[in-house]
């Protein structure tokens, strides 16, 4: 395993440390002796979850911040916007930025639709209504709503690449999604613990 691990490119190396963290998710001491692994090293990664997902930490702040909102999202009902953003920490550890804003941005919207019971609505018709039912603030509905139409607007997030690459989308933009996506679906989730909408 050892001679694996230091031939292979990091993020083979981060799918091997996720895959057994998973594997071995209920033995506390080996699980304890990975985050220890990814603290003392100084990873620029940490072990999120469940399930164990090894996530872009950011800034220390910031990566405690996300955990956090990802441990208090996973004790709710938000289950589908929990998925999704599992989902959005395994494609930032691919480098797949594209892919980690859509998962992100799926995750608010889940939560929204979750909550208002509104399934087949879009995202800003789901805030709209949160902010008509549950008296969300015009201006987080506002600032959800455009980065909903970034998402929309930026070539390759929500609609297919014609003729290039995005260079406009990278990892900063996706750590950024991830992260404000997790605290805003946190937020609902404390904001309106009593929903309880199957997802």
């Amino acid at each position: 395993m050892k001679k694996i691990v230091l031939k292979s490119a990091y993020d083979d190396v981060i799918e091997i440390v996720q895959s057994l963290a998973r594997w071995f998710s209920d033995d506390r001491f080996l699980f304890s002796l990975l985050e220890a692994a990814f603290e003392d090293g100084r990873s620029p990664y940490q072990l999120i979850g469940p399930p164990p997902t090894v996530a872009p930490k950011g800034m220390e702040i910031e990566g405690h911040s996300v955990a956090s909102d990802l441990a208090e999202i996973e004790a709710s009902s938000a289950k589908g916007a929990f998925t999704h953003l599992v989902s959005a920490a395994e494609a930032l550890n691919r480098n797949e930025p594209r892919d980690a804003i859509r998962e992100s941005i799926h995750a608010v919207e889940s939560a929204a639709k979750q909550i208002t019971g509104l399934e087949k609505a879009t995202l800003p018709d789901a805030l709209r209504a949160l902010q008509r039912q549950r008296g969300l603030h015009p201006a987080l509905r506002e600032a959800f709503a455009r980065l909903y139409s970034y998402t929309s607007d930026e070539k390759g997030i929500r609609h297919a690449l014609l003729n290039s690459d995005n260079k406009d989308v990278g990892m900063d933009e996706a750590l950024f999604m991830f992260s404000a996506s997790a605290a805003f679906v946190s937020f609902l989730a404390r904001k309106f613990p009593d929903e309880d909408i199957a997802s």
